[in-house]
C-alpha cells in the first residue's frame, strides 16, 4: 500500500488551478515551503461547516446556530472578508456575508424529511480505475436517506448561484468522487446529490447518472496520470485566463485577465516568486 497514490478531490482539482501551487504543497519538502496566507472567503466557509457539523451531531440546538457564528466570526476570520480588484482597490463584504450566513442558520433545520446517516464523514478507500490502483479519501459534509432507502450526498457551500450548467458540471464532480465511497458502504450509489448553498439560501440538487459518473472516474484517473508525469509545474500567474467585463462609464465590454484567485485565494500570493503580490514573504 506504501506506494499507491493518494488522492482526495481537492487535491486532484488544485493540479488544476495552479499546478505550481500544487509543487509546493505536496511535492517541495515541507521545511521548504514559503509561508502561507488564509483568505476570508475559506475563512467564512470553514466556520459555517463547523457550525453545521456540530449542529448535525446533535452538539448545538437550532436556535444556537447564528449566535454560536457570531461567537467565533471574529477569532475565526480575523481579517473579515474582503474582495481585491486588479486594480488594486477592494471590497469590505464582512457584513454582507455575516449577514447572508446568519439568515440561512435562523431557519435552517437540518433535514427533517430525511434520515440524516452521517454528518462529517471521513473517508478512506482503495478503487482501481483503468487498470490503476490509487487510494480515495475525502470528507462528506452530510448523508441522507430518503423514505425509500435511497442516499443522498449534500456538501454545503458558500458559493453564489452557478454561472453556467458547464460551472455545475464541473463542481459536479465533487459529489461522484464522494458516490465512490456511497457504493463501497452501502453497495449502492446515491440516487441524488446537493449542494446547500448556505450563503445565499438555496439547493441545487443533481440526480445522479452514469455517464458523469463516468466522466468523473475518467477525470481522477485522467488528473492522476498529469501529476505524476509533470515536470513543469506552470504558475497560475503566468497564464491568466480571461473574462468579460462591462467598463462602467462607456458601457464597452472587454476581455480582461481574471485574477480573482491569484489576488484573494491563493496561500502563496504574497510569498510565491510568481505573483505580484511577492514581497519575500513579508506580508
Amino acid at each position: 500500500m506504501e506506494n499507491i497514490p493518494t488522492y482526495s478531490y481537492s487535491r486532484l482539482n488544485s493540479f488544476s488551478t495552479c499546478p505550481y501551487e500544487y509543487y509546493l504543497n505536496y511535492i517541495l519538502p515541507h521545511k521548504e515551503r514559503p509561508s502561507t496566507v488564509g483568505n476570508g472567503f475559506s475563512a467564512v466557509g470553514t466556520l459555517a461547516h463547523s457550525v453545521l457539523e456540530d449542529f448535525g451531531n446533535e452538539k448545538l440546538l437550532q436556535f444556537e446556530l447564528s449566535q454560536t457564528f457570531l461567537d467565533r466570526f471574529d477569532e475565526e476570520v480575523p481579517n473579515g472578508v474582503r474582495l481585491y480588484f486588479s486594480n488594486g482597490s477592494s471590497r469590505d463584504l464582512t457584513e454582507k456575508y455575516k449577514t447572508q450566513c446568519c439568515d440561512f442558520f435562523d431557519t435552517f433545520n437540518g433535514f427533517p424529511d430525511y434520515e440524516q446517516v452521517s454528518a462529517e464523514e471521513d473517508f478512506k478507500v482503495l478503487v482501481k480505475i483503468n487498470g490503476k490502483l490509487m487510494i480515495l479519501r475525502g470528507i462528506i459534509d452530510c448523508v441522507l436517506r430518503d423514505s425509500n432507502g435511497n442516499y443522498i450526498v449534500v456538501d454545503f457551500k458558500s458559493k453564489s448561484e452557478f454561472k453556467s450548467e458547464e460551472e455545475l458540471k464541473e463542481y459536479s464532480r465533487q459529489l461522484y468522487f464522494y458516490s465512490i465511497w456511497i457504493k463501497y458502504k452501502f453497495g449502492e450509489y446515491p440516487k441524488t446529490m446537493q449542494f446547500l448553498q448556505f450563503r445565499i439560501g438555496i439547493t441545487t440538487t443533481i440526480t445522479f447518472n452514469e455517464e458523469d459518473f463516468q466522466e468523473t472516474l475518467c477525470w481522477i484517473y485522467n488528473q492522476s496520470e498529469k501529476i505524476e508525469s509533470e515536470n513543469y509545474w506552470e504558475p497560475y500567474c503566468n497564464n491568466l485566463p480571461t473574462t468579460e467585463q462591462r467598463d462602467r462609464k462607456t458601457g464597452e465590454i472587454k476581455l480582461v485577465e481574471d485574477t480573482f484567485y491569484p489576488d484573494n485565494l491563493c496561500q502563496y500570493r504574497f510569498s510565491c516568486k510568481y505573483s505580484r503580490h511577492y514581497n519575500d514573504g513579508n506580508e
